[in-house]
């Protein structure tokens, strides 16, 4: 299966990357980062997502749910 990421929303791209590394799922850089559509976002960056801990992650996204519900 391949999926391909749209979006240039960090916190959207943490959560899918966590669940795929969550998942035992491998993540595979299928473009040139030259003319990536994510603008910002770089190797190195990809590197920092994947290594960012879980929690963290997860408790970003609460939070940010719980903004949004107020």
């Amino acid at each position: 299966m391949e999926i391909t990421l749209k979006s240039d929303n960090l916190q959207d791209i943490h959560i899918i990357l966590q669940l795929a590394r969550r998942m035992n799922m491998e993540v595979v850089q299928a473009n040139s980062w030259e003319n990536d559509e994510f603008g910002v976002l770089s190797q190195t960056s990809l590197d920092d997502i994947w290594l960012t801990p879980e929690n963290e992650v997860w408790d970003k996204l609460f939070t940010e749910i719980q903004q949004n519900i107020k």
